[in-house]
């Protein structure tokens, strides 16, 4: 299983798609579909139309999408 990183130790790679934690209101909250722009962190507000905006609370820790099932074909 994947571990949380620091935004401090490291970012993930430019418009990669990943779990974040995200302080909001003074609570940490986990969002995921968030990408790191290469200037600021986003979240799709519209998967359909591929949408971005951003994100105005602060991100602490990131990681990387796990991969998704295996559908069984039997």
């Amino acid at each position: 299983m994947a571990e949380w990183i620091s935004v401090k130790e490291r970012l993930p790679d430019k418009n990669d798609r990943v779990i974040a934690c995200v302080i909001f209101y003074g609570e940490p909250v986990v969002w995921d579909g968030v990408r790191w722009s290469g200037k600021e962190w986003q979240t799709e507000t519209e998967a359909v139309y591929d949408y971005w905006t951003s994100i105005m609370h602060p991100v602490t820790h990131w990681m990387p999408l796990p991969e998704p099932p295996k559908e069984d074909t039997k």
